[in-house]
């Protein structure tokens, strides 16, 4: 029964089944350019998916089936297109993971290859009569030139799979560990169109197996298919974005849909699914590395428990320069590992400061003030409006209620 459906759909309703392909093709364009200019890393990754995996559509369509009247003229951009597809996400991976560009002329030495197979196939195609004529088929006479291109084309093809993967892993923390739905995956429209392209998958792989059992004619694009298919699918896992968790560690997605996280065994906090912002409210996107903000973020702890707050001139800038790093930073590492902005975090840990002073009866030695100035006050009026606004008494209301529990 389901191979009478696949005679069906690619026989007799070559035209229907044309469209449908063409349509979600259109679709991958669409998403492609969707998530050329977002934000997100998922959402670009999952572009070239789709963009990658509609391209495979048509190529399957003109190269199996041989029933289109332009396919022919068409070939030439098959495979040469997708060895240019790949130079382009190879360097835009580069560039995300190691922030630094190569010259121009290395740039456009990756696309020779690529470009030399557009052109002979070119010239191939419309310099002979027949429309089916391409690289894969021109006379034994050639075949040296075939088994150089075709070492050339595989071996770039191997160059960048092995780049692309190594990139996406650098840029993609502990994405291969396992897959689940990320925040982009969930909005039902991409749902939708994950779900379609695993049906195509399923009948297409269908298609080129009974191909090869029923021994018809591909044109010998089978393997670049099949080769193609299992790229597009791992570059395509990447967009669903996971994080196998430690034990207390908290992993969220933003709304913006990279990846926040933190130990929670040095920070002991949850982390609100939102972005992260600075102490003046103005939302940015985070440029540190996971690793560097691990780096700091134990760093900081070190400087808290050796009370580096309770300095009068402690500061964000002091701080950001004790950790030998910059404000916007260190602001970041605070409010993720807090939950809280810097100022939040340091008049909690002064005021319990000043709770301890107090409750150890040290205003026999010092007075409210000095108590101030201890934890890092240089303004009674600023301590005790804090200290009122945490515990809801001023420090001289709560010294008399310790005496009273006495």
């Amino acid at each position: 029964m389901l191979k009478d459906l696949m005679v069906f759909l690619e026989f007799h309703s070559k035209w229907f089944f044309a469209i449908l392909v063409y349509q979600n093709f259109l679709l991958f364009i669409i998403m492609f350019y969707y998530g050329k200019w977002a934000s997100s890393r998922p959402k670009l990754i999952l572009s070239q998916f789709f963009l990658i995996s509609g391209i495979i559509f048509l190529a399957f369509l003109f190269q199996h089936t041989g029933r289109i009247q332009m396919a022919g003229k068409l070939n030439f951009l098959l495979p040469g297109g997708f060895f240019l597809i790949m130079p382009f996400a190879y360097f835009y991976l580069r560039s995300l993971a190691n922030k630094k560009y190569d010259s121009w002329v290395w740039i456009l030495f990756h696309f020779i290859p690529a470009a030399i197979l557009l052109i002979v196939n070119f010239i191939l195609i419309f310099t002979r009569h027949s429309p089916t004529i391409s690289l894969m088929n021109i006379p034994h006479n050639s075949m040296a030139v075939i088994i150089i291109l075709q070492v050339v084309l595989w071996g770039q093809f191997l160059f960048y799979t092995i780049q692309i993967i190594k990139y996406l892993w650098k840029t993609g923390y502990l994405s291969f560990r396992k897959i689940s739905f990320s925040i982009e995956a969930r909005v039902k429209w991409q749902l939708l169109l994950f779900v379609a392209f695993g049906v195509y998958s399923i009948i297409m792989a269908f298609m080129i197996f009974d191909s090869m059992v029923y021994k018809k004619e591909t044109n010998d694009i089978i393997l670049y298919i099949i080769a193609f298919i299992t790229i597009s699918i791992v570059i395509g896992l990447f967009a669903f974005k996971y994080q196998e968790l430690p034990d207390g560690v908290t992993v969220v997605y933003d709304d913006s849909g990279e990846i926040v996280y933190s130990n929670s065994e040095t920070a002991n906090v949850q982390i609100t699914a939102k972005k992260i912002s600075d102490e003046n409210g103005t939302k940015t996107k985070s440029q540190l590395t996971p690793e560097r903000r691990e780096e700091l973020l134990a760093r900081f702890n070190q400087l808290i428990e050796e009370k580096i707050y309770l300095n009068v001139d402690f500061n964000l800038s002091s701080l950001a320069k004790s950790m030998n790093s910059n404000s916007k930073y260190v602001s970041e590492v605070v409010n993720v590992s807090t939950g809280k902005t810097f100022s939040q975090y340091i008049r909690e840990l002064r005021i319990d400061e000043a709770k301890k002073l107090i409750e150890e009866k040290n205003t026999e030695l010092y007075s409210i003030e000095g108590i101030s100035r201890i934890v890092g006050y240089n303004s009674k009026s600023s301590f005790n409006s804090h200290f009122k606004e945490l515990t809801g008494m001023t420090p001289s209301e709560y010294l008399q209620k310790i005496k009273d529990e006495e």
